[in-house]
C-alpha cells in the first residue's frame, strides 16, 4: 500500500483514533510543535507525542534514533504526497473544526491511559523552524441558520406565554392575586399621659395636671445581615462565571497519582457546566499556603495535571463543556501532625480573586 493510499485511509476513516491521528499529522505538516497542536485540539503534548508514534508506525518509518532524522524522513516522504492530497480533497479540512472524535470522543479515557498506543517514546518538541509555514486560519464552526434560532425564539415565546396563561387562570379561581401589593412600614405611637383616671380626680389634683403630654415613638430597626466566611470550606465551591465552578479535590495527592509530589500537593478543580468553552486562566506563581498556627509554606510549583509549569508563567487551558481541568498545587515541607487545616489562597483563577479554600486534615 503506497503513502498515497494511507493518507486517504486516514483521512476518510470513521474510527474515533484515527480521527485523532489524522487531526494530529494536518497540524504537523503545518509547521506546528507538539504543544501548539494540543492547544489547536485542546490537549496536552504528551497526548500530541502518542499520536505521533502511532504515525510513524502507520508510514513505516524506519528505526531512527535521532528525533530530527526521524521527523525529516516523514517530511520528505510522506508530506509531499500529503500536500498534494490537501489540494485535490479541501473538504477534509474543514471537517477537522466538525469531528466530535477530535476532541471529546467516546474513548478519550482509554487514550489519556496509554491504552491504545502502548509503546510511545517521549519526545520533546522538534525544531520545526526549518519546516514552519504561515499558519493557516481556524476555520470556525459552522453558524446555525437564521431561520433555525428565530424559530427557536418564537417556540420559548410561546412556551412562556402558555406558561403565564395557565398561572393567571389558576391564580383568578383560588381567588388570589399572583402579585399581592405590600403594605407599606407603620409607625406606632404609643401615648404615655399622667392624667390619672377621672374617677380618681378631686378639685385639689385638677389644677396640677400637666398642659403637656409626652409622646414616645416606636420606629422598626434594620436586621442585621450575617458577615460572609473569607473562606470555601470543603466541599463548597466558587462560581467563576454562570455554570462554571471551582473547588478542592477531596482527598490529599499522593505519590503516583496525577500531580508531582514533594512535599503535600492539593489540587483544584475547574467544572465546566455551561453551555459553551470556557477560557482558563492563572498564574503559577499566584498560589499560597498557611495552617491554622501562621505557618506559611514555600510554593515549590504549580500546573495543570500530569505536568507542571515553572513559576511565574500565565497559563491559559480551554475546557470544553461538560468537562473540567485540575490544578496541582505543591508546596515544600509537611504539615505537623497538630495542625487541623490549611487555608489556599488563589490570586485569582480566570479573573476572580483572590479565593481562599479551606483544607481540613
Amino acid at each position: 500500500m503506497t503513502g498515497k493510499d494511507k493518507i486517504y485511509l486516514l483521512a476518510h476513516s470513521k474510527h474515533p483514533e484515527a480521527r485523532r491521528a489524522w487531526a494530529v499529522l494536518y497540524w504537523k505538516y503545518q509547521g506546528l510543535t507538539h504543544r501548539q497542536v494540543g492547544q489547536k485540539l485542546f490537549k496536552g503534548k504528551d497526548w500530541v507525542q502518542r499520536y505521533m508514534t502511532m504515525i510513524y508506525k502507520i508510514f513505516e518509518t524506519p528505526d531512527i534514533k535521532d528525533k530530527d532524522e526521524k521527523f525529516q524522513w516523514l517530511v520528505n516522504n510522506v508530506f509531499p504526497a500529503l500536500k498534494e492530497f490537501l489540494e485535490q480533497n479541501p473538504e477534509v479540512i474543514r471537517a477537522l473544526t466538525t469531528d466530535p472524535d477530535i476532541n471529546l470522543g467516546k474513548d478519550i479515557d482509554k487514550i489519556d491511559q496509554g491504552e491504545w498506543v502502548d509503546d510511545w517514546e517521549e519526545e520533546e518538541d522538534e525544531s520545526d523552524e526549518r519546516f514552519k509555514r504561515k499558519d493557516p486560519p481556524f476555520l470556525p464552526p459552522p453558524q446555525t441558520p437564521t431561520i433555525v434560532r428565530l424559530l427557536r425564539y418564537l417556540l420559548f415565546a410561546i412556551v412562556a406565554l402558555v406558561a403565564l396563561a395557565i398561572v393567571g387562570i389558576v391564580s383568578f379561581r383560588a381567588g388570589f392575586r399572583p402579585f399581592p401589593q405590600i403594605p407599606p412600614p407603620q409607625i406606632i405611637t404609643v401615648v404615655v399621659t399622667t392624667t390619672p383616671p377621672p374617677s380618681l380626680v378631686t378639685s385639689s389634683t385638677a389644677t396640677s395636671v400637666p398642659s403637656e403630654t409626652p409622646t414616645m415613638t416606636l420606629v422598626p430597626t434594620e436586621i442585621p445581615t450575617n458577615t460572609p466566611k473569607p473562606y470555601i470550606d470543603e466541599g463548597e465551591v466558587v462560581f467563576l462565571k454562570d455554570g462554571v465552578f471551582a473547588g478542592l479535590e477531596k482527598n490529599w495527592s499522593t505519590e503516583g497519582g496525577p500531580c508531582n509530589v514533594y512535599g503535600f500537593t492539593i489540587r483544584i478543580y475547574v467544572k465546566n457546566n455551561s453551555d459553551s468553552q470556557f477560557v482558563l486562566t492563572y498564574n503559577t506563581s499566584g498560589f499560597h499556603a498557611v495552617d491554622n498556627f501562621g505557618t506559611q509554606y514555600q510554593l515549590l510549583e504549580s500546573g495543570p495535571l500530569n505536568y507542571a509549569e515553572p513559576l511565574g508563567l500565565d497559563m491559559t487551558e480551554y475546557i470544553n463543556r461538560g468537562s473540567q481541568e485540575g490544578i496541582c498545587v505543591d508546596f515544600k515541607g509537611n504539615l505537623p501532625i497538630t495542625a487541623k487545616y490549611v487555608l489556599l489562597t488563589a490570586d485569582f483563577i480566570s479573573g476572580t480573586g483572590p479565593i481562599t479554600f479551606r483544607k481540613d486534615r
